[in-house]
């Protein structure tokens, strides 16, 4: 939200004046310490006060910058939840805030993608579907998952707290038929699947899975 320009009294000020007619009977509304000038001072201190209110709400609309509103937006938006808990700082709970409207709008891979950005975590998405991966190699998959095994790569280790909230978000877009793997490393890394099983990499493979 762009936020609203703040002028001063003498701004205000002049602004009245622009609006009383020109010639020398009102030559006085330009002449400081004139009872004009006086008056229309005192009538741009109000307009001030009252603009500068209207500016101040707008910011406190805005989830980037409000301090009065966190509360309302919490509640509006379902914080906290399954995935993101209250932050101990007005600064981390604002960060919340749009965290979780960002998730409201995934639409995309790309989305997801920036997302992850946000964070601090550069991923790469594959798609198993079915049984296969979807390209030409000698190993299939042989856990005979099913449905579609989405496998986000990243470097989640540079901050776990973090990782597991992005991970929760995602878990909860995936649908339910599908399966979902994360790891740091796309050759030896465990993957924890939606399902509670744990599974690994073959090593003679780049996509076969084995089940542990």
């Amino acid at each position: 939200m762009i936020p609203l320009k703040r002028f001063s009294i003498t701004e205000y000020t002049n602004f009245l004046s622009a609006f009383l007619p020109q010639g020398r009977l009102w030559v006085a509304k330009n002449v400081e310490e004139t009872k004009l000038r006086s008056l229309l001072i005192g009538f741009a201190g109000e307009s001030k006060r009252v603009c500068d209110l209207f500016a101040t709400y707008l910011e406190q609309l805005d989830p980037n910058t409000t301090d009065d509103f966190v509360e309302e937006w919490e509640s509006a938006l379902g914080i906290p939840d399954n995935c993101i808990p209250i932050a101990d700082t007005i600064e981390e709970r604002r960060d919340n805030i749009i965290l979780k409207l960002t998730s409201l709008t995934l639409q995309t891979e790309q989305d997801l993608i920036d997302l992850a950005a946000k964070l601090g975590f550069t991923i790469t998405i594959t798609h198993i579907n079915g049984s296969f991966p979807p390209h030409t190699v000698p190993h299939p998959v042989v856990v005979g998952l099913g449905g579609m095994t989405t496998v986000i790569n990243g470097n989640f280790s540079d901050n776990p707290e973090l990782a597991e909230i992005f991970q929760c978000l995602v878990r909860e877009l995936i649908p339910v038929t599908d399966n979902i793997a994360f790891t740091t490393d796309p050759i030896t890394a465990l993957y924890q699947l939606d399902n509670g099983a744990l599974y690994q990499l073959d090593d003679d493979s780049l996509y076969g899975l084995t089940i542990l």
